[in-house]
């Protein structure tokens, strides 16, 4: 798997190539700007996931973000906490226009242009599809909230230091109470903001949890109960079914 994912990059980055230089060859490459960015990455056996977007932590949701500006020189590399929607409310700011005050999205294009540095104290990254997860990245931690863990096995609270075990490979969330505690206050502190500004009064979160859980589990068990039986994991297929009873009484 992790040898195809490679090929997919390089598959990417060679595609990309030859766009850039059907720009230049149009004599546009000056006056066009490019952004090269993603929509996500994947966990690479992370959280016991191999090949799949399936949690709210830094490595599903750590991508890359790639500028060049039409006329200018910026050659700085940064290492900043962003919203992919902070590109738009940048875009529309280096166009000298004003960005909507309802949008949630803040520009930093001043602050690249005058060589400053940017970013956010901290992101709230969620997930919804495979599980019901909400985590908070701040400072060299990763905090993730399980609201729903679909057909995982994952604690309601896990904790990880960015830094140090990038891959999460040790859950600290008892050994640094304090930490799990700030992260826990973060996450609420922007459950408030987000809940003042939407238009609905329901947090959309609870929706997918009330209509039985992350959309991609709910008919899903016999093909993991197949899997788990294949690699010898009796555990696993009793933690299956029973998650599947639950949901069948709900449903009932």
């Amino acid at each position: 798997w992790i040898n195809g994912y490679d090929v997919g990059i390089r598959y990417a980055d060679d595609a990309v190539g030859k766009i850039i230089e059907q720009i230049k060859g149009l004599g546009i490459y000056d006056d066009t700007l490019i952004i090269i960015s993603s929509d996500h990455g994947e966990n690479q056996g992370e959280l016991q996931i191999f090949g799949d977007h399936a949690t709210a932590c830094h490595v599903v949701n750590r991508i890359p973000m790639i500028v060049k500006w039409p006329k200018k020189k910026w050659k700085r590399q940064y290492n900043s906490l962003l919203y992919a929607s902070d590109i738009a409310a940048t875009i529309i700011e280096g166009v000298n226009k004003k960005v909507p005050e309802f949008w949630d999205g803040k520009s930093i294009y001043k602050e690249i242009e005058n060589g400053e540095e940017f970013g956010r104290k901290y992101l709230v990254i969620s997930q919804n599809a495979w599980t019901c997860q909400r985590a908070v990245r701040f400072e060299n931690w990763t905090l993730i909230r399980t609201y729903h863990p679909g057909l995982r096995n994952y604690p309601k609270i896990m904790l990880y230091d960015f830094e140090k075990d990038f891959h999460m490979t040790n859950d600290l969330v008892g050994k640094r109470p304090d930490i799990v505690g700030k992260g826990l206050q973060l996450l609420d502190e922007w459950h408030k903001q987000m809940m003042k500004t939407s238009p609905s009064p329901k947090d959309p979160m609870w929706t997918v949890i009330e209509e039985y859980g992350p959309f991609h589990t709910r008919e899903r068990f016999y093909t993991y109960v197949k899997r788990a039986k294949r690699s010898d994991r009796e555990e696993l297929i009793k933690f299956i079914q029973k998650r599947e009873e639950t949901i069948k009484l709900k449903l009932l």
